[in-house]
């Protein structure tokens, strides 16, 4: 889940942006972070954010994991439905270019969500799998 892939301590400093980032790390086999990129910067209430924009500098430097993190400036890291769909469209990509999902972590003030230890990162991937 987020604990293995990235501490808390390593998320604080992303709790305290006001705008949605969607960072890109790629990793060695030990899932430790090489490079943070932030991939859009939204609204106090949206962003929009593509998965080809996304996946396209993980691409580049033939990444093998990707994590992903962003923010909730409301600072309640409850996923909405967005997030959700997302999500999904994410770890179906990753799938598509063999870029491993790891997780997908929202930030809030003082806690977070992380999609992997919720289960719902494999719900994403499951679904993918039944709609094939």
């Amino acid at each position: 889940g987020a604990e293995s892939a990235l501490s808390c301590g390593d998320m604080r400093g992303y709790a305290e942006c006001k705008s949605f980032k969607l960072s890109r790390g790629s990793t060695s086999g030990v899932n430790r972070i090489l490079r943070v990129i932030r991939i859009s910067e939204g609204s106090l209430t949206a962003s929009l954010v593509h998965p080809r924009e996304v996946f396209r500098p993980a691409i580049q430097e033939a990444a093998a994991r990707i994590l992903f993190v962003h923010n909730h400036p409301s600072g309640d890291p409850a996923p909405s439905q967005e997030d959700v769909e997302i999500t999904r469209r994410l770890v179906q990509t990753g799938k598509i270019v063999g870029i491993q999902a790891l997780d997908h972590v929202i930030i809030g003030a003082h806690t977070y969500f992380s999609f992997a230890d919720q289960g719902l990162l494999e719900g994403a991937d499951a679904a993918l799998e039944r709609g094939r």
